[in-house]
């Protein structure tokens, strides 16, 4: 089948779309494109074909850029047309109404809760809830099948026909993570936190950490800092004394990321409380860190994390908005070599036997074999 993945927001190499279900589906013939934001070039990487647009900024920008995703999306002329968003589910459901191609709706976080929270006074954020909700029951009608991320979204999909339904979770692929001796490891010990960073998601309170901790520290901030609070970030290094302790590096490919990753010691999450989407998170850094052997520190609130960190017995839980909570959970690991080296491994052996994308792939794969008949 000709199969387009829509994008109005993840990138056209994004981790999950791209790399994990795009790269899957086209090792086994599928035609594959992912039309994605980006610097509006076309090219082909690993068999699947990208096809980038410039996108508009904000929220905003994106709902009045739909027409216009709607008609590129229908010039692909695909048989499927795999949603990764909200917005780009209701440009496909049109899609399918007019006739061109079937609908998949790849379901990536609670987008009811998620939007009220961000969105919208707190007065009304229960009301905008239901609204959601209920404006994707309607939705749901209009599509041929949901594909979901995670085990926590399950539940809210319960309302859909049995068979339409397939959870496909975010976990590491065994193929990228074999074992490479090019990553030289620094003096002292290196934290590193993985992905999109923002005072949601623990800036403040990790940079309080680090300036307070006991031992020899350095950390690696790889990716954005997205919520606009670059200057607080740079006020904090400085204010904090730790401009020689903290490095950022905006954006790596994955590779390259991963070696990284696997030089450092210790693998961080610090969700901040208070959300629902963070309550309920699985986000692939914590299936990195375990694959590249290290320890794990994250937030003992996050139901899924915390409930795979304590079976894997990979790390330890803490409270993400205390910085000591933090700093003494470095400072534990940072002092205790051999029990960095346990915890590393017993989470790469979760990785190997259960958390790992080639057992995910075959869901996706049977999902679009059913799909075919």
């Amino acid at each position: 089948m000709r199969i387009c993945f829509l994008s109005s927001m993840h990138p056209p190499t994004d981790k999950r779309v791209f790399e994990k279900e795009a790269r899957s589906l086209a090792c086994i013939g599928h035609e594959v494109i992912h039309l994605a934001p980006g610097d509006g070039r076309e090219w082909v990487q690993e068999g699947v074909r990208l096809v980038t647009y410039h996108p508009q900024k904000g929220l905003a920008g994106r709902l009045l850029q739909l027409p216009k995703l709607y008609l590129w999306a229908r010039a692909i002329k695909a048989d499927v047309y795999h949603c990764n968003e909200v917005d780009s589910w209701i440009v496909g459901i049109v899609l399918r109404i007019l006739g061109t191609g079937r609908v998949v709706f790849d379901v990536h976080e609670h987008y009811p809760e998620d939007f009220a929270e961000f969105h919208c006074p707190r007065w009304f954020a229960s009301t905008a809830t239901y609204i959601i909700r209920k404006t994707m029951h309607f939705c749901a009608l209009f599509t041929d099948r949901f594909v979901l991320a995670k085990s926590s979204l399950v539940k809210e999909f319960s309302y859909v026909e049995q068979g339409k339904v397939f959870l496909v979770e975010n976990f590491v692929s065994i193929s990228s993570i074999e074992e490479d001796n090019t990553a030289e490891k620094p003096e002292g010990i290196t934290i590193i936190h993985l992905g999109l960073i923002n005072r949601a998601r623990g800036l403040p309170e990790l940079l309080k950490a680090i300036s307070i901790c006991n031992s020899d520290i350095n950390l690696i901030l790889l990716g954005e800092i997205n919520d606009g609070s670059e200057q607080d970030f740079g006020d904090y290094v400085t204010s904090y004394g730790i401009a020689d302790k903290v490095r950022q590096i905006k954006w790596l490919p994955y590779d390259q990321a991963m070696l990284s990753v696997r030089a450092a010691d210790i693998g961080i999450i610090v969700f901040q409380p208070g959300f629902y989407n963070h309550i309920h998170a699985l986000p692939h850094k914590l299936f990195d860190y375990m694959a590249a052997r290290l320890p794990v520190i994250a937030p003992d609130f996050a139901v899924e994390v915390a409930e795979i960190v304590s079976e894997a017995d990979c790390g330890l839980l803490i409270s993400p908005s205390d910085p000591q909570a933090i700093a003494s959970a470095i400072d534990e690991l940072a002092s205790n070599k051999r029990q960095r080296l346990e915890y590393g491994r017993r989470g790469r052996e979760a990785v190997l036997k259960r958390y790992n994308w080639e057992a995910e792939a075959k869901k996706l794969i049977q999902m679009y074999e059913d799909l075919m008949h």
